[in-house]
C-alpha cells in the first residue's frame, strides 16, 4: 500500500467527504497502530491509496500514551508499558 495524496475532499451537505481518483466515497478512520496511534486517515479499499489526514504527534511519550489506550479499550493489559513509562 502506498501513501498518496490521491484523496480529494467536496463540501457535500454541509458536510467535507473524501473521494479516491477512482470517485468512491473514502471513509475517514482512526489508526490505532503503535506508529501512527490516534492519527485519522482516508482510504481505498479499491485501488488502495490512503492518505493521513492528521500530523504526527509530538513525542514518543504521546505515541505511546495513546497506543496504551487503543490497547486498553480491547483489554489487552498495559500495566508494564505504563509502568516502564512512569520511569522515563
Amino acid at each position: 500500500m502506498s501513501s498518496s495524496s490521491s484523496a480529494q475532499s467536496r463540501l457535500i451537505g454541509g458536510k467535507i467527504e473524501f473521494f479516491c481518483n477512482c470517485n468512491r466515497q473514502l471513509r475517514v478512520q482512526t489508526s490505532t497502530s503503535r506508529m501512527n496511534p490516534g492519527k485519522r486517515y482516508v482510504k481505498c479499499g479499491e485501488c488502495r491509496v490512503y492518505e493521513f489526514l492528521d500530523d504526527d504527534l509530538p513525542s514518543e511519550y504521546y505515541k505511546e500514551l495513546v497506543f496504551g489506550f487503543f490497547q486498553r479499550q480491547r483489554g489487552v493489559d498495559t500495566r508494564p508499558m505504563v509502568e516502564a513509562l512512569g520511569k522515563v
